[in-house]
């Protein structure tokens, strides 16, 4: 995995995790399209301000870190866990996602939700 894979990645989950979203520019390209927008396609550097706005109003304390993460090429894919509060309560939540970089960039997204505490009665993930 080169370290710009990595960068990128850390560089995005902190930027939910704090939501101090001044590297977006940095990170993303002014192409930038994210295939799993909700609604309409989330486009450009400014649109992923957005989501990760509107992520930090649905939760409290949120917290994002990387659980794993594979690169090939141009390509990293990584398995994400959420932590925050909804209502008081503890929410976990983790997603699959694959990024594609050029010149050093993400230019795509796309991303797929595995879990949430919220859909598990028990609270507890799902085994296997």
């Amino acid at each position: 995995m080169t370290s710009a894979h990595r960068d990128s990645v850390e560089r995005i989950t902190k930027m939910f995790s704090t939501g101090d979203t001044s590297t977006a520019a940095a990170v993303f390209a002014p192409n930038y399209l994210d295939h799993q927008g909700l609604g309409e396609p989330v486009k450009g550097p400014g649109a992923f301000e957005d989501v990760v706005a509107a992520a930090r109003r649905s939760y409290d304390e949120l917290a994002v870190r990387i659980v794993d993460a594979v690169a090939e090429g141009d390509k990293i894919a990584v398995r994400l866990r959420w932590n925050g509060r909804r209502g008081g309560k503890e929410v976990v939540r983790e997603t699959i996602d694959l990024l594609r970089l050029e010149n050093g960039k993400v230019v795509e997204h796309w991303g797929s939700r595995l879990w949430t505490s919220e859909e598990s009665a028990s609270g507890a993930p799902p085994q296997g």
